[in-house]
C-alpha cells in the first residue's frame, strides 16, 4: 500500500449525549431547584437542593465524557481533477481548500485525514491533499470529506463532491493544480 494511504476505517458521526438525556437532566435540575425554593420545610429543601446539585454534576460529567462533534474549520472546498471531457481510471484528484478569509488552507492539516468516496461509498482514507482512486467506467460522483485525525466528522461537515465521466483505464494523470482564489459560490435557487 502506498505511503499515506490507509484502508477505510469506520468514522464517528458527531458525538455528544442524546438530546433526550440533556433535556431530562435540565428538567430534573429545574424541578429540584424550584422545589428547593418553593417548599418551606427544611428537610425537603435540603433534599431538593441536593438533587439539583447532583443534576448539575451529572450534566457536567456527561458533557465531559461525551463532548459534541468538533466544530468545522469552515473551509471552502474544491475537488480538482485533470481537465478534459472524460477521465480514465485511476482518477487523480486534489482537494483544494481556503479559509473563510480567502487564504489557502493546507488540508488535511496535521491532525486531519481525508475520506475519499465514489458514489457515496468510501474507497480510501489519505493523509495528503492528493489521491488516486479506481473508478469504473461511466458517470460517477467523487467525494472527499475532511475528518479529524481520530476519524470524527466535523459539524457542520467539511465535504465536497464532483461528478466525473470515466472511460476505461489508462495511465495515472497528474492531479490538477488548485486555483489561486476560491471559486465564487453559486447561489442556490429559492424554493
Amino acid at each position: 500500500m502506498p505511503p499515506g494511504v490507509a484502508l477505510p476505517p469506520a468514522h464517528v458521526l458527531g458525538g455528544g449525549t442524546a438530546g433526550w438525556a440533556d433535556g431530562l437532566l435540565l428538567a430534573e435540575v429545574a424541578v429540584a431547584a424550584g422545589v428547593a425554593i418553593a417548599v418551606r420545610r427544611p428537610s425537603v429543601r435540603r433534599w431538593a437542593a441536593a438533587c439539583a446539585a447532583l443534576g448539575v454534576v451529572a450534566a457536567l460529567a456527561l458533557g465531559a465524557a461525551f463532548p459534541g462533534p468538533p466544530r468545522s474549520p469552515g473551509y471552502q472546498l474544491l475537488l480538482a481533477v485533470p481537465s478534459g471531457p472524460t477521465l480514465t481510471s485511476p482518477v487523480a484528484l486534489r482537494l483544494c481548500a481556503w479559509y473563510p478569509s480567502g487564504l489557502p488552507a493546507a488540508v488535511p492539516g496535521g491532525n486531519e485525514v481525508l475520506s475519499v468516496s465514489v458514489d457515496g461509498v468510501e474507497r480510501l482514507t489519505v493523509t495528503a491533499s492528493t489521491a488516486a482512486v479506481d473508478v469504473p467506467g461511466g458517470t460517477h460522483t467523487l467525494g472527499v470529506e475532511v475528518l479529524t485525525g481520530g476519524h470524527v466528522v466535523y459539524s457542520p461537515r467539511a465535504r465536497v463532491q464532483r461528478t466525473v465521466d470515466v472511460e476505461g483505464t489508462g495511465p495515472l494523470a497528474r492531479p490538477a493544480a488548485c486555483p489561486s482564489q476560491p471559486p465564487t459560490p453559486t447561489p442556490r435557487p429559492s424554493p
